[in-house]
């Protein structure tokens, strides 16, 4: 969390319009802040993350850190064939649901073939690790959808 001044809050309803109205909000040209302080990479990410928010669902963001141990709370688990470089993969963001980490992934309409591989590393590490994955797509970025898809938290 951020407890900077200048942090602005953001209309979801207003993103879902138009994602590029939101460019001022950029810290810069990597990250745009959240209501909530957290930095998101993209315009929808944003929109997720102020959805989120909006539906007090909690949840953590890639990057947010463990202040005792330093590490990243967003990780996948280590795993010897799909998981085990220096930079470990991270989930967009963990939401819990009861005493389950659920992961959610917003996945880019990029469709070569590195970016795909990607995707199907994230799946299969789900899968052998035993945790539930929420795949979003930007068909899926209106607050109708994203209404359905998180209806248990809501």
């Amino acid at each position: 969390m951020n407890s900077n001044a200048d942090i602005k809050i953001v209309d979801t309803s207003q993103i879902e319009k138009s994602y590029k109205k939101y460019d001022h909000i950029q810290l810069d040209s990597q990250y745009m802040l959240s209501s909530d302080g957290h930095k998101c990479l993209s315009s929808p990410e944003l929109f997720v993350e102020e959805f989120f928010i909006t539906n007090n669902i909690i949840h953590i963001k890639e990057g947010d850190i463990n202040k005792d141990s330093g590490k990243r709370l967003t990780e996948y688990p280590f795993d010897s064939d799909l998981n085990s470089n220096k930079r470990s993969k991270e989930a967009d963001w963990i939401i819990m649901l009861n005493e389950e980490s659920v992961f959610v992934e917003y996945f880019e309409r990029r469709m070569d073939q590195k970016y795909l591989d990607k995707v199907d590393v994230k799946r299969e590490l789900c899968d052998r690790c035993g945790i539930r994955l929420i795949e979003m797509w930007r068909k899926d970025l209106t607050t109708e959808k994203l209404s359905v898809i998180f209806g248990e938290w809501i």
